[in-house]
């Protein structure tokens, strides 16, 4: 029997569509292009907002490891700033709570389908005809949600703006780094960009920043100056500095 609903995409926004189609009586399939869990560029710092949408479609984070972050440490020109925030956010890998975004879908009883991407979407009679992998599917409705993957014949415009490139990893701190950063957010402004630091559930600290287009041809053009990017601006807080014990993840 065919779905009532296709969701193309098994991020964030299809899986918790598919929980409330599933949830309202719906039949429907999710089709997720990655076969499994993976990191995504994202500074994985999650709002209380966020947090209640989770715990509607049964998600606790606290179980999922989140580690709770009360204050903002804000950077700029050598100055720095700290804040408590307003409500307890936490940080937590887009890899767990994805993984966890898709159990719930099935839970949900919306069935999941890992490791085909959808390549085209055509219009048959009243129904639509998805093309994932090496096979089709066709329902009444498709929801798109593929993120930032366009389906071929179905281009969005671009965002605004278009020139922004992101980047992310991991490190691996030491003790007295790790406790300095502990319950904070570092946000780091620099000419051309920012970046954000943060702890997650795994124990690592999340560097995820954001440049500009030109910035970033600049530096790949090794015509980069001391006052150009990121590495530019000494940070008054010793745990921002590279230890001996860190070391770059992926």
């Amino acid at each position: 029997m065919n779905p009532d609903v296709i969701v193309a995409g098994g991020g964030p926004a299809g899986a918790a569509a598919a929980c409330h189609l599933a949830s309202g009586g719906a039949r429907v399939v999710v089709i997720e292009r990655d076969s499994g869990p993976c990191h995504k560029v994202c500074g994985e710092f999650v709002s209380v907002e966020t947090q209640g949408y989770l715990a509607d479609l049964g998600i606790d984070v606290s179980g999922l490891g989140a580690v709770p972050i009360d204050r903002l440490r804000f950077v700029h020109g050598g100055e720095t700033g700290v804040v408590d925030l307003p409500f307890r956010g936490v940080g937590l890998t887009r890899r767990r709570m994805d993984a966890a975004l898709l159990r719930a879908a099935q839970d949900h009883g919306a069935q999941v389908r890992r490791g085909a991407a959808v390549r085209a979407i055509v219009k048959v009679g009243p129904d639509l005809a998805v093309t994932a992998g090496d096979g089709s599917l066709t329902a009444s409705r498709v929801l798109l949600a593929t993120g930032k993957h366009d389906v071929r014949g179905l281009n969005r415009p671009p965002g605004d703006p278009a020139d922004l490139i992101g980047f992310k990893t991991y490190f691996t701190l030491e003790r007295a780094q790790r406790e300095a950063l502990d319950g904070h957010i570092d946000v780091v402004m620099f000419a051309g960009g920012y970046a954000g630091l943060q702890l997650v559930e795994t124990g690592l600290a999340n560097l995820c920043l954001v440049v500009g287009a030109s910035l970033y041809q600049l530096l790949l053009e090794g015509a980069g100056t001391a006052t150009a990017g990121p590495g530019s601006q000494e940070h008054p807080h010793d745990h921002l500095h590279a230890g001996g014990d860190g070391e770059a993840g992926h």
